[in-house]
């Protein structure tokens, strides 16, 4: 699936892509949280045929009954090597890194855990002793294959998931 991703300053970041049906859908993801969705005409792709607004909460439920997603952007960094990516993933209940401490999981898996969000906390650079919970969205950092076999062990689906698409909704710092 091919995702579009379009910066709307002052507003946020509008995201499309088709459905394997032939619907293109749309969400923006607002600088303040909310997010308007909405689908286009399928004899107009510029005209909008349905659409509502719902507030972060709604949203993150709406998410979760979706099902979660990996989200790997790749970036060009001079400075770091060409096989870094950035993914966000979570802690699925049942996973076996569930009650595992970060530092056994980045020196043991090859991956870096950037920061960990936790309910409303997000725990940047958190220390090795940082105690995985089922629930947690970790954002981590690696190669490919490393954040693969992460994946895999979180309980997180990294498979056909498109993985070059960036489809993460948070807003720009």
């Amino acid at each position: 699936m091919q995702i579009e991703r379009i910066a709307l300053p002052g507003i946020g970041i509008r995201y499309t892509f088709a459905t394997e049906y032939g619907d293109k859908v749309g969400v923006i993801c607002m600088h303040n949280g909310d997010r308007e969705f909405f689908i286009y005409d399928r004899n107009d792709p510029h005209t909008v045929r349905a659409t509502t607004k719902m507030d972060s909460h709604e949203a993150q439920h709406l998410a979760e009954l979706l099902h979660s997603n990996v989200t790997i952007d790749h970036f060009v960094d001079p400075e770091l090597p060409a096989t870094s990516n950035v993914a966000r993933l979570e802690v699925k209940a049942g996973s076996h890194l569930d009650g595992y401490p970060i530092g056994k999981v980045n020196s043991r898996i090859g991956i870096s855990v950037l920061a960990v969000i936790r309910a409303a906390e997000v725990m940047t650079s958190p220390k090795s002793d940082v105690v995985l919970r089922s629930g947690d969205l970790l954002v981590v950092a690696g190669t490919q294959a490393a954040i693969g076999k992460f994946s895999l062990a979180v309980g997180s689906e990294l498979a056909g998931r498109g993985m070059g698409a960036p489809m993460s909704c948070a807003a720009p710092p």
